[in-house]
């Protein structure tokens, strides 16, 4: 049985407990090979309809990026009893679908994805022109995960000009774009690579001015 494990994943140091000696199994890179290998002679082969199973124990790397995706193939390789003649066997492989029995499986664990909550940095619910009105844009890491070449964009309303920018802890470049012709005004937050451990939250701060017009065509 041979499974190959993503990059994400810790493949050594790694134990193997098989109970017998008819079990060799080795890892290279990312990859976990299990021979079983008993002699027709003894009475544990597997029987007809028997099962063997096989449970093994990996973890993620510190440098799991936030939100992946990381899908684990495994593929069994084995050769059946003689059908006719001395030597004859048939062979099947995980990888080969044109065989009558494909045995290979896959499956996919999703790494939890960083969150990001807008809201006012103070408790203003109406303002009047010239007036400046605080935003907070909170990034959340999810634990024991890495966010890579983060870039977050924010589109100040219509009505507002922007006027500082800055991000808490100081993590990456903040541009101001132009307003478009909608009125409203690209803020875009080029956060790059954040781990958690130590940092579990990172936060953009924009402050803007409520104008005395809106854009012409524009939406508020």
């Amino acid at each position: 049985m041979v499974d190959s494990l993503k990059r994400s994943w810790n493949s050594s140091p790694a134990t193997l407990s098989a109970g017998a000696v008819d079990y060799s199994w080795a890892v290279t890179g990312q990859q976990l090979r299990v021979t079983y290998s008993q002699p027709a002679t003894d009475s544990t082969v597997i029987p007809p309809g028997g099962i063997l199973t096989l449970v093994y124990h990996g973890s993620l790397t510190a440098t799991v990026g936030a939100g992946a995706s990381l899908v684990n193939y495994a593929a069994a390789f084995f050769s059946s009893q003689p059908t006719s003649g001395p030597t004859y066997q048939r062979t099947y492989e995980g990888t080969n679908a044109a065989q009558p029995n494909t045995w290979h499986d896959a499956r996919t664990i999703t790494v939890p994805s960083a969150t990001a909550v807008k809201a006012f940095g103070s408790t203003l619910t109406t303002a009047t022109i010239g007036q400046a009105v605080p935003y907070r844009i909170t990034v959340t890491l999810p634990a024991k995960t890495t966010l890579y070449n983060g870039v977050l964009t924010d589109f100040v309303p219509n009505g507002l000009t922007v006027t500082t920018t800055s991000t808490e802890p100081s993590t990456g470049t903040v541009s101001v774009g132009a307003k478009g012709a909608d009125g409203r005004t690209p803020v875009t937050w080029n956060v790059g690579d954040v781990s958690n451990p130590p940092t579990a939250t990172i936060s953009l701060l924009v402050t803007a001015t409520v104008d005395s017009t809106y854009a012409l065509g524009g939406m508020p």
